[in-house]
């Protein structure tokens, strides 16, 4: 499997957008913020996506103007904004009834304390002893332990990640490009077009599911009596965001897909 080389030589395009948002935001003081995002995230969804498409020239879509808001007003700090591109739910949504906050843990807080690692870097270390071993590697291992098959991941060598740290940034991430020494190695042997392609994942397209087919599904799951069971979850706001997606206002299909399935785990597992 190619599992790790993301992590390890820069593939996701959130260290792409780093520097690329980050030096806009570092610059706003918190009345600024407030002044733009009043400005501009409160009027006519087309006048705040012109405005944004303008600086940061990308194409929005309306549900993508929640997140600016967000990023605009909490994001004070390299750490900030790395949470905000990998995490769903934040501390504003209220999702955890308050007695469980206490239990919330980040182990990476000492990552973006070091002042030795760049912006990306930070990042994609944190991947790697995150997001690649609490989601990736675990879903290849289930996946590949049902059917009894023996995955191997070669970037995962210990010499071979050793290497890849003590590579200066620019030969993973360049002028908007990811994975750059993979690519040249692999220039060598295979024609460009099986190489300078963008890149493109598995997604599932759960977010009309939940809206369509599986709506009474997911609002059964999602009840207030499967949730009362583990009294995890501040059921008014599970309540607001899912019917916020399924009337089409804006798109929280991760945000329900990770409620789903923890209500799913606590069913099947927990209890038994």
């Amino acid at each position: 499997t190619g599992d790790g080389g993301d992590e390890l030589f820069g593939g996701y395009n959130r260290y792409l957008y780093a520097n690329k948002f980050w030096k806009y935001i570092k610059f706003l003081n918190p009345s600024l913020k407030s002044i733009i995002v009043k400005l501009f995230l409160s009027q006519n969804n087309n006048i705040a996506k012109y405005f944004f498409e303008k600086i940061f020239k990308i194409e929005l879509t309306n549900s993508s103007l929640e997140k600016i808001k967000y990023k605009f007003l909490k994001i004070n700090n390299h750490k900030d904004y790395y949470n905000s591109m990998t995490n769903e739910w934040v501390s504003e949504n209220n999702i955890l009834n308050q007695e469980f906050n206490k239990y919330i843990n980040y182990d990476i807080d000492e990552i973006f304390k070091a002042e030795s690692l760049l912006f990306e870097e930070k990042m994609m270390f944190s991947d790697f002893i995150t997001y690649l071993s609490d989601d990736i590697l675990c879903k290849v291992d289930r996946s590949t332990m049902h059917y009894s098959l023996e995955s191997r991941a070669p970037f995962l060598n210990k010499k071979l990640i050793e290497s890849a740290h003590g590579l200066p940034l620019n030969y993973k991430l360049n002028n908007g490009k990811t994975k750059i020494i993979l690519k040249e190695i692999l220039k060598q042997y295979l024609p460009n077009k099986f190489i300078d392609r963008p890149k493109k994942g598995f997604g599932v397209p759960i977010g009309n599911l939940f809206k369509e087919e599986l709506r009474d599904w997911t609002y059964d799951i999602l009840s207030y009596e499967n949730c009362k069971k583990h009294n995890l979850f501040n059921f008014k706001s599970l309540k607001y965001h899912l019917d916020n997606h399924v009337e089409g206002k804006i798109n929280n299909q991760y945000k329900i897909w990770s409620l789903i399935q923890f209500n799913l785990w606590y069913e099947n597992f927990h209890l038994k």
